[in-house]
């Protein structure tokens, strides 16, 4: 059985009122200057976002700084996440272009007989046809302003040109099970895992893209064999686990492990145990991984 809907009645309210309705819902603001910065140029209903879990675990007063300082975490979360997410996203698309081409010939995405889903990869085409016609791409303004043929452009073009959302559905919609596994292998995982983690990679692209909340985050795309514990299924700890796996093959040299790890040490004071890591998180096998 179903609330019954209210009007919605709120009205604007000026800094100074915002102040003292965050104070209302048990904020303690000892610097009022600095408080009205921050939610001046964040916004009310963002800010609150951050300070509301902090309030709801406590049962009592939250200082300011404690909820911005979450909030300041999770921007700094998401600009790793942003790093390690170009990586592997340029990674994969190049490993599709790479493979696919010397197996098949550099204008393989042409080719129906090499997808399972004729209407999906017809869409794809769409999306092709597009990039040809606007122009707006500097590659694909190259090609057409230098050569006459072939009519589109090879795979290594065309894979620049395009999100990882449109790829993660090319690879998916792949035909041959060797074509898949060819590619995965290059990326160090089977095609079935790296399938799983790609949908939840873009997941979490979306969320930083779109500058919204990880921290506490229950992500809708659990990535497979990831850990799976209670406290971390659908949390940033199966998405930072992933992401650790892609980049030993991708960069094996990469600090990202390092940087997380530095982060979470920098805000140690927070409520870490909401991304899924465990109470003494310094000593989980996973910064062994």
């Amino acid at each position: 059985m179903g609330y019954e809907k209210i009007k919605y009645n709120g009205n604007a309210l000026s800094i100074t009122d915002q102040l003292e309705l965050l104070k209302e819902r048990g904020l303690i603001i000892q610097d009022e200057h600095f408080a009205k910065q921050c939610v001046l140029f964040t916004g009310f209903y963002r800010f609150f976002s951050y300070a509301k879990p902090l309030l709801n675990s406590n049962n009592s007063k939250v200082d300011f700084e404690d909820a911005w300082s979450l909030y300041v975490f999770d921007r700094k979360l998401r600009l790793l996440v942003n790093d390690a997410i170009e990586r592997i996203e340029v990674a994969f698309r190049v490993s599709i272009s790479e493979e696919m081409s010397p197996q098949h010939n550099p204008f393989w995405y042409l080719k129906s007989e090499l997808f399972a889903n004729t209407r999906h990869h017809l869409d794809f085409i769409e999306q092709i046809i597009k990039l040809q016609k606007s122009r707006k791409n500097p590659l694909i303004k190259h090609y057409y302003e230098t050569y006459c043929d072939p009519e589109f452009p090879p795979s290594w073009i065309i894979i620049e040109c395009l999100t990882f959302g449109t790829w993660s559905k090319v690879f998916y919609n792949l035909k041959n099970r060797c074509d898949k596994k060819i590619i995965s292998s290059r990326l160090g995982q089977s095609f079935k895992t790296l399938e799983s983690w790609i949908v939840s990679l873009i997941e979490i692209r979306n969320i930083c893209a779109h500058h919204e909340r990880l921290w506490n985050r229950n992500f809708h795309y659990p990535p497979r064999n990831a850990p799976n514990e209670i406290h971390q299924n659908g949390k940033f700890y199966q998405q930072a686990f992933i992401i650790i796996q892609l980049l030993k093959t991708i960069s094996p040299s990469s600090d990202w492990k390092n940087n997380l790890f530095n982060l979470l040490q920098e805000y140690k004071h927070l409520p870490i145990k909401k991304m899924g890591f465990i109470s003494n998180w310094e000593k989980d096998q996973f910064w062994q991984i």
